[in-house]
């Protein structure tokens, strides 16, 4: 049976404002918003849905979801940056980046996802667009990029004439002052991901793909950043038979070394980062 995600939190406009910490919210699937003490950023926040007969459903392509989207897109209100790690609609949904690019947030992404936005419609002065293994700052946050590697087309050749290179992804971690969370995006496990020096929350997709790290690489990768607290991200969300959606946090526990750390959050739930 597939797992769906605990009970949904909405979140409010106190989720966006002033704190005295470092606070995650996990919005279902691969999103998130970042909030370290006001800064706020979003990591491919997909909050495109809609609601039929009491049930919900992506507005994109009808695909049934368990729970509410935990705040509606045209609720969210400018923040300091908006993060993309590849151009996969599931990552950034385009009602979503339609309606939150009308906020003026800055948009952070690959070249290959400016291109794609600026296809759609977005303004080219409110993306930056960075090379992979960037630094960058917003605010009093560092953010680097990692690499990912996510060529999925590669599987579908004669619906795809490109795939992702390794170019076209990349994966962000953030340097809070309580500590750094590291979000890899989609992606097979590379041996850079092994190598990465150790990180304090690492937001880990288990998805059972091909072409994400499964179920195997997400507990070596979480074992190997043996002191990170995990939070399982890309799963939960779509009512779905395709691998992608439907991976089972609760499965991890017999792998991970001191599985206390796995933290299983409802979609909207505060998470907040100890020192």
């Amino acid at each position: 049976m597939q797992a769906v995600s605990p009970q949904m939190q909405l979140l409010t406009e106190k989720a966006f404002q002033y704190n005295q910490d470092t606070s995650i919210y996990w919005l279902g699937s691969a999103g998130v918003l970042i909030n370290s003490y006001g800064t706020t950023i979003l990591i491919d926040p997909d909050l495109d849905q809609i609601q039929i007969d009491g049930m919900y459903f992506n507005q994109r392509n009808g695909v049934k979801m368990f729970q509410q989207v935990p705040i509606q897109m045209e609720a969210v209100p400018m923040v300091d940056a908006i993060f993309y790690t590849h151009a996969d609609e599931d990552h950034i949904g385009i009602a979503s980046y339609k309606q939150l690019a009308q906020t003026g947030s800055p948009i952070h992404c690959t070249q290959f996802v400016k291109n794609h936005l600026i296809a759609n419609g977005i303004t080219d002065n409110q993306i930056f667009a960075h090379e992979k293994l960037d630094t960058f700052r917003i605010n009093d946050l560092v953010i680097e990029m990692t690499l990912a590697d996510h060529p999925w087309h590669k599987n579908k050749p004669t619906l795809y004439d490109y795939y992702y290179t390794i170019d076209d992804c990349t994966g962000y971690k953030v340097t809070t002052k309580d500590g750094i969370i590291w979000h890899p995006g989609d992606s097979i496990l590379l041996p850079e991901h092994l190598n990465e020096r150790p990180v304090d929350l690492l937001l880990i997709d288990f998805s059972n793909d091909p072409f994400h790290f499964g179920k195997e690489g997400a507990v070596q990768l979480a074992n190997q950043q043996i002191l990170a607290e995990l939070i399982p991200i890309h799963w939960g969300t779509y009512e779905s038979d395709k691998p992608c959606f439907n991976a089972n946090p609760y499965e991890l526990k017999d792998g991970v070394v001191n599985n206390k750390r796995l933290h299983i959050l409802g979609i909207g739930e505060k998470y907040t980062l100890k020192k």
